[in-house]
């Protein structure tokens, strides 16, 4: 600790070293502060871009089913695609419409199909009745993006079961 007589040198000769064997002896000397460095800054991903699709089915759905639409970053025809999004479409005419949130730069399809009503969006059923938008939409920047005028072929072909890209 420093004494009263070390701190009445130092006010006398005004000389700080007076002091010092005292201060690094002392066990309650203090380290000089340092100033806190600033906290780091949060990295953040860009926003999604966010794509609006909209078109028409070329069939009618039957009694009993629901025809759905699909967007996948990559080809939504893959078994293993990256659904993006799924939708039923709850209309007569076959009119969709809806919209995804990507990162910038996915390249998106559009696929629909008509299956039983009893799918949901996150559980299909199995259909032989399925088709796909000729054609890519890129997603750029983390704006809004609109595709309109789609026109999704519905055909028959061999049955499957498609990704839903959700946790089954």
């Amino acid at each position: 600790m420093v004494s009263a007589a070390d701190t009445a040198a130092v006010s006398r000769n005004g000389d700080p070293a007076a002091i010092a064997p005292a201060l690094a002896a002392s066990p309650t000397a203090v380290a000089p502060a340092v100033a806190p460095s600033a906290p780091p800054t949060p990295e953040y991903p860009p926003p999604p871009c966010e794509v609006d699709l909209a078109g028409s089915l070329t069939a009618v759905a039957g009694k009993g089913e629901t025809h759905y639409v699909f967007a996948a970053n990559g080809d939504c025809l893959d078994p293993n695609a990256n659904v993006v999004g799924r939708e039923a479409v709850n209309r007569d005419d076959g009119l969709f419409s809806f919209k995804v949130f990507v990162p910038d730069g996915a390249v998106l399809t559009v696929c629909g199909s008509i299956e039983p009503s009893a799918a949901l969006p996150n559980h299909p059923l199995p259909t032989r009745r399925y088709g796909k938008v000729d054609g890519v939409f890129r997603a750029k920047g983390t704006g809004h993006l609109r595709f309109k005028g789609l026109t999704l072929p519905i055909a028959d072909g061999p049955e499957r079961t498609f990704n839903t890209g959700y946790a089954r």
